[in-house]
């Protein structure tokens, strides 16, 4: 994996573990509308740093037929002190099943269904201000308390030839 991850010009910049409620469901009969999920808390931990997913913030992810539009925002605390905002977004396919299942109102299932998110960072504290240059490329999967996702931080623009 590391081979690979160098090939493509990317690192681990942190795991996270979400704790996410059940959704408010905005969405019509159609299966068209917002799911608001909260984050209840969580836990993140890298090479550079570590800490806790602040509660309250969470992703508004917008279902439009068979197309997920999804816009997360994530208040990190760092054990030292340092709060980051974490900002994704994504458009996502969704297959007939996941439909026909969400439409039903449940959750998918933890083994079938991945979620692809690019993130960008804000934060004012002088020990991470590099974050607000980073483009991170989250990977994640449900379980049964949320989410659980690998950070990937772009470490260049191009892959070499």
């Amino acid at each position: 994996m590391a081979e690979l991850n160098d090939r493509l010009g990317t690192q681990v910049l942190f795991d996270l573990v979400v704790d996410v409620g059940v959704p408010q469901d905005l969405r019509s009969s159609r299966n068209e509308g917002r799911l608001i999920y909260n984050a209840r808390g969580g836990v993140f931990e890298g090479e550079r740093m570590r800490g806790q997913v602040q509660p309250v913030i969470g992703d508004w992810a917008s279902i439009k037929g068979d197309l997920a539009v999804i816009d997360v925002r994530l208040r990190l605390l760092t054990d030292d002190g340092a709060t980051i905002i974490a900002c994704g977004h994504s458009e996502q396919q969704l297959d007939d099943e996941l439909v026909r299942a969400m439409e039903k109102g449940l959750q998918p299932p933890n083994e079938t269904y991945a979620v692809h998110v690019a993130f960008t960072f804000e934060t004012a504290d002088p020990l991470y201000t590099w974050l607000n240059t980073v483009t991170a490329t989250a990977s994640g999967w449900r379980t049964e308390r949320g989410m659980e996702f690998r950070f990937l931080q772009n470490c260049r623009h191009a892959v070499d030839a």
